[in-house]
This record gives C-alpha cells, sequence and structure tokens, in this order.
C-alpha cells in the first residue's frame, strides 16, 4: 500500500497531523519508534501548560481527557530573589501530562482511521516513483507520497545549550496558575496536571547537569543546585510521583521547514522558549499546517505559512529571555511591567501562533 502521508514521531505534532489528513482525506500511517506497543506512551520533558488557542482542538479530538484537565487561569512570576507577581491569563489554559495527551491522541488517531505503527524506527527515507520509500530499523519497507517528520526537539549543533529536566509530584496544593521561577542560569515552571500532579519543569545551562544518581531525587538536586528559595518553599512537602526525565543538548529558536522534499513540524522545526507556554499548541498546529500544506499540494509553500505562524513567538520568546535571565534586581523592577493586566495580555498574545489554524 502507499499512503498518501507518513508521518514519523507519534508526539503532539505527528498524531495532529496524522488526524488533520485523515479528516481530509489522505491516508496515512504513524510510526514511533519507542513506546504505544503497550499502550502507554514515553515520558518527555515538557511543561505540560495546554494554551487557550489549542483547546478547541482537543475539545474535538480528545474531549474527556480535557474535561479533567486542570484549568490554569493565572501565571506567576517569581525572581530568582522571592519577588513575584502575577496577571490573569486572557484565557483560561488547561494542565495536561504528555504521559496521558500523547496515549490519548494516539488512540484517537488509530481511531480516526490512522495506521498505527508503534516500535516502529524510521532508519532513512529514499525517493521512489512519485513519493518516498521509508526503511523501517527492522527491514520492514513503507511507502507513501509525502513524509512529515516531527521527531521532536533536534540535538544541538551551535549556540547556547540547554538542559530540560522534570517531574510530577503529589502532596501539593493545587493552583489554577502556571509559576514561572527564574533561577541562576536557568528557570523553572510549576502547572497543575490531572491525577492531582503538579508538574515541574526546568530548563538550565548544560554546565549544571546532574550526575545520574542526582536525577532521581528531583528535589535535593534542584535545592542544592539551584538554591532558589521560593521554588523549595513552594514544593516543601512535595512527593516524587514519577521518574525524572532529562534532555540534554536544547538549543531555543527556529530551524528549517523543509528538509529534503520532507516537512517537519513541532519542535523538529524549532524550539520555541517553554516560558511562552506555546509549545504544545505550536505542535499541534504546525501538525496542522503541515497536513494541509499535503492535501493542498502546496508543500513549498509550508515553509513561509510556518514562518509567518511562528515568527512572533520565536522573536518575542528571545527577547523576553533576557527578562527571565535578568540579574534580581532588574527582575524585581520588571516584574509590576509584566503583573499590569494589560502589558501581560500583550506579552501573551505576542507569543502566540499567529496564522494557519485550522479549527474546522
Amino acid at each position: 500500500m502507499i499512503y498518501d502521508v507518513a508521518i514519523v514521531g507519534a508526539g503532539p505534532a505527528g498524531t495532529s497531523a496524522a488526524l488533520a489528513a485523515t479528516e481530509r482525506g489522505l491516508t496515512a500511517v504513524l510510526c514511533e519508534r519507542s513506546g504505544f506497543d503497550d499502550g502507554r506512551a514515553r515520558d518527555k520533558v515538557c511543561g505540560e501548560f495546554i494554551s487557550a488557542e489549542a483547546v478547541p482542538l482537543l475539545e474535538r479530538w480528545t474531549p474527556a481527557l480535557l474535561a479533567q484537565a486542570p484549568v490554569i487561569r493565572q501565571a506567576h512570576l517569581v525572581s530568582s530573589h522571592g519577588a513575584s507577581a502575577a496577571f490573569s491569563l486572557p484565557q483560561p489554559a488547561r494542565g495536561i501530562s504528555r504521559l496521558a495527551l500523547d496515549a490519548t491522541l494516539w488512540r484517537a488517531a488509530g481511531q480516526a482511521g490512522v495506521s498505527l505503527r508503534p516500535r516502529c524506527a524510521i532508519a532513512d527515507a529514499t525517493p521512489s516513483g512519485q513519493g518516498w520509500l521509508l526503511r523501517t530499523a527492522t527491514g520492514e519497507p513503507l511507502a507513501a507520497r509525502a513524509v512529515i517528520w516531527a521527531t521532536g526537539r533536534q540535538p544541538a549543533t551551535g549556540g547556547a545549550r540547554w538542559l530540560g529536566l522534570k517531574a510530577r509530584f503529589d502532596g501539593l496544593p493545587l493552583r489554577p496558575e502556571v509559576e514561572l521561577y527564574s533561577l541562576r542560569g536557568g528557570y523553572c515552571g510549576v502547572a497543575p496536571v490531572e491525577n492531582g500532579w503538579t508538574n515541574v519543569c526546568c530548563l538550565l545551562r548544560a554546565r549544571l547537569a546532574p550526575p545520574p544518581a542526582d536525577s532521581s531525587d528531583f528535589l535535593s538536586w534542584l535545592a542544592r543546585v539551584e538554591g532558589s528559595a521560593a521554588l523549595v518553599a513552594r514544593l516543601r512537602g512535595a512527593h516524587q510521583a514519577t521518574p525524572t526525565v532529562i534532555t540534554a543538548g536544547i538549543t531555543l529558536g527556529p530551524r528549517v521547514a523543509l528538509a529534503g522534499g520532507h516537512l517537519m513540524a513541532g519542535d523538529a522545526s524549532g524550539f520555541v522558549d517553554p516560558f511562552t507556554g506555546d509549545g504544545i499548541a505550536r505542535a499541534l498546529f504546525s501538525g496542522q499546517l503541515a497536513a494541509a500544506a499535503i492535501a493542498e499540494g502546496n508543500t513549498a509553500g509550508y515553509a513561509t505559512a510556518l514562518r509567518q505562524a511562528s515568527r512572533a513567538s520565536f522573536r518575542t520568546g528571545a527577547g523576553l529571555r533576557a527578562a527571565v535571565l535578568a540579574p534580581a534586581w532588574l527582575q524585581a523592577a520588571l516584574l509590576p511591567l509584566c503583573a499590569h493586566p494589560a502589558l501581560g495580555r500583550r506579552l501573551v498574545a505576542a507569543t502566540r501562533w499567529r496564522a494557519g489554524r485550522d479549527r474546522r
């Protein structure tokens, strides 16, 4: 069988592309190199914040999951010395773990008619006739007229390198807010997700990478390495509910949208600053945009459309990064400005996906 589109990677970008493709009448195969053969998703470093513009998509594809997701109504900013400020989000967001989100989207794709291939690593893809021949790690060939790569963040090739760490905790009071703590050499986001868990996810300079033995006790390592009194106090009494997940070699900023005739979606096409809270929404929308480009026979226009949709979030995120990493005295001066209702809403809007949304 020759599929209309093969999608490599079954995170939010890949499953969104597969679902959008089937909605447009295309045949799709979705390949994931790890996880899902036992019905469970592989955990990933992620803030697990679903911004408001992505909520309609999840209402359509995963309504039951969305119904149990904690509502997030406020952003709370805390400087490295404990100064804080908060502002209301323009529209309520949600908190959903990647364990639940990825597995539920995977099942939704299968129910929609997508051919699911768990434990299916793609070794390479070569031109063949009017399309592509994908060779799996086991040697099984797959044929498709178009290919979307949604394989997540790519290894660093230059520039500033970052380390991502995250774990989930129970035993903490759940707050309807996303909290952003500035740390020495990075920052940490705290947000509620399902099951009464609180997700704690940090992005730090790679030089702060913990020895493997330390990663099993996330809170002890965090207190020792970063020493944020406000964050340590916030997490006091917490019990680690899920293992620590670590991703090294992260680079921030846009990457290529087209590579060798293939479309890149989600973090494979660029990694937006996590503190913007738009990473999952961008993954979902870029997957839709890639599927639409293939359905409309306009893959050449995909790069332009993706750049126009993402440019503001990358540009604004890079500018705000300097403020997040600024000295404590400057953060304290900037916080009241960020907490001003009008400015806070404008900053949120400036970090959001701008175009190419398909909410049919």
